[in-house]
């Protein structure tokens, strides 16, 4: 049986171990603990916490829908301390704002994405509040509006767009509007 090493950068084989070795070197306190942190994670703690955090957002990106983004985060923020720290402290996960969430979920993402693009998207049909409602929530950010994506069951576009009219240097690269049209068509 193979003893144990004092050294943290060697193995019980006395081989040096790179990862462990490289991030006794790199210190960084993502979580504002205050506790010395490696890297890619604390030395002596669970194997997850040496993974790098690009890592866990990257994954976390693919997890995030579209419909209900900020449910979704919160749900990965419940799994552990390490998850709701990263979560948390990336805003750029919380860019995407759904109507289909409440109006305290709309307030939250708007609160922990500061600075970054915009994803807005409001579905009428699915909506937890109303068209005006949603839009007094993110107009003072419509200059970091990114894309809005904007399905109404009436084809009335005047109050989401009215932001879009008066806006010096709007960002927008995507625009889609979709709505209903309830009249016959008066062909020639």
């Amino acid at each position: 049986m193979a003893e144990v090493s004092n050294h943290p950068e060697r193995n019980s084989y006395g081989e040096t171990d790179p990862l462990v070795s490289f991030t006794s070197n790199a210190v960084l306190a993502y979580d504002g603990s205050g506790k010395a942190r490696g890297e890619f994670g604390a030395i002596n703690g669970p194997p997850i916490n040496r993974l790098p955090h690009e890592l866990f957002v990257a994954v976390f990106e693919l997890y995030v829908g579209a419909d209900t983004p900020v449910q979704n985060l919160v749900t990965l923020m419940l799994v552990c301390k390490l998850w709701r720290n990263i979560v948390e402290g990336t805003p750029s996960l919380w860019r995407r704002i759904s109507g289909r969430e409440g109006l305290s979920a709309v307030r939250k993402a708007l609160s922990i994405a500061r600075d970054v693009s915009l994803e807005i998207k409001y579905r009428e049909d699915s909506a937890e509040m109303d068209v005006k409602t949603f839009f007094a929530q993110i107009n003072d950010r419509v200059a970091q509006w990114k894309s809005l994506v904007i399905n109404l069951a009436a084809a009335s576009f005047d109050s989401p767009l009215a932001v879009l009219r008066t806006t010096a240097g709007l960002k927008l690269q995507t625009l889609h509007l979709i709505g209903r049209w309830d009249r016959e068509w008066e062909g020639a």
